[in-house]
């Protein structure tokens, strides 16, 4: 059996999953608050403990596990981003009595996750034409920052690599895109994520879609939503965009629909950095959100305006509407060792 997590600032989701069938053993699902641990050592021995033999399951061999985590991973070891976790995989698979345990990037993990998960887990923008001989596949994932990774063709198998392709500095295509990208650039302030640059990531994320709102609101004097205004600061991207598509406030449409656009320009963008014939796949918590916004046509006139290189029009494009495709990416990398 495989032990996979996949492991957030916020939760740790945990299950036990069946090698052969790749899907969670039906009770084993479950998630803990992150930050209430000093380690995921001590979250794993409550998990295997406690919830397994309460829930009613009986005792299990495990033979590998797998671990999903934000921050970058490096010769078997990271340090977790919102976390004050240090994790090993040699520890961890001793700790455990597995013969390995994969830890990998959450996007890494996310990108294994597509390769497993049924047809159901999915929201198709576009069908498109996929290569006979298969290809390259590419994720891009805005949600509290901004991920990205391949699945790289190598004629039998995809090599999955993640990249830091949302700290690229964004490139405006308007007059109103440049006064953002400006006002972006001259804010330094890193402990809410302003670096005197703007990167993408500043306007395309759960902190960017308020960054875009602020701009409009605080700059270009568009009427401010009284309700995004006395939100909390984390809640002000929620109440942004269900403003927006509900369409009861037109600032709010408006952020909204700028970063439609700029999300098609970079998911496009990253098609092309990696040759991505064989789909583009959206991730991350905001695209299951505002799927309706996505279906409207500026999302892929975006994507596929890339002039001569018309080969992207015919990309197929996909929301991940599966919650859980960290957690099945963690099991299957647990499976890729």
């Amino acid at each position: 059996m495989i032990l996979a997590g996949d492991i957030g600032g916020t939760n740790t989701r945990l299950a036990i999953f069946d090698p052969k069938t790749l899907t969670p053993l039906k009770g084993t699902l479950t998630k803990y608050p992150s930050g209430a641990h000093k380690t995921l050592e001590d979250i794993l021995a409550l998990y295997l403990g406690e919830f397994l033999p309460q829930a009613g399951v009986k005792k299990l061999k495990l033979k590998h596990a797998g671990f999903g985590v934000a921050g970058p991973v490096r010769d078997g070891k990271v340090k977790t981003t919102n976390l004050p976790w240090q994790l090993d995989a040699k520890k961890l698979s001793t700790k455990l009595g597995v013969k390995t345990a994969a830890l990998v990037n959450d996007l890494y993990a996310t990108a294994a996750g597509i390769e497993v998960l049924p047809k159901s887990a999915f929201t198709v923008l576009r069908k498109g034409t996929r290569p006979k001989s298969g290809g390259t596949r590419a994720v891009v994932a805005p949600g509290t920052g901004l991920g990205h990774a391949s699945l790289v063709w190598t004629g039998d198998t995809h090599v999955i690599n993640p990249a830091e392709a949302g700290h690229i500095e964004f490139a405006p295509t308007s007059d109103l895109e440049i006064g953002l990208m400006s006002h972006i650039a001259s804010i330094d302030d890193p402990a809410r994520g302003f670096f005197k640059r703007c990167s993408y990531e500043n306007v395309l994320s759960g902190p960017g879609l308020r960054n875009i709102y602020l701009y409009l609101t605080d700059q270009l004097h568009h009427p401010a939503n009284p309700a995004v205004t006395a939100a909390e600061a984390k809640d002000k991207t929620g109440v942004i965009s269900i403003a927006a598509l509900a369409g009861t406030c037109p600032t709010s449409v408006i952020a909204l629909d700028i970063l439609v656009s700029i999300f098609g320009r970079q998911a496009g963008n990253f098609c092309l950095s990696v040759m991505a014939q064989d789909g583009v796949y959206l991730g991350g918590g905001i695209p299951p959100k505002i799927i309706s916004a996505l279906q409207k046509p500026l999302f892929l006139d975006s994507f596929n305006n890339k002039g001569p290189q018309k080969w992207v029009h015919d990309v197929p494009v996909a929301i991940i509407t599966n919650d859980l495709c960290a957690l099945y990416g963690a099991a299957n990398s647990a499976r890729r060792v």
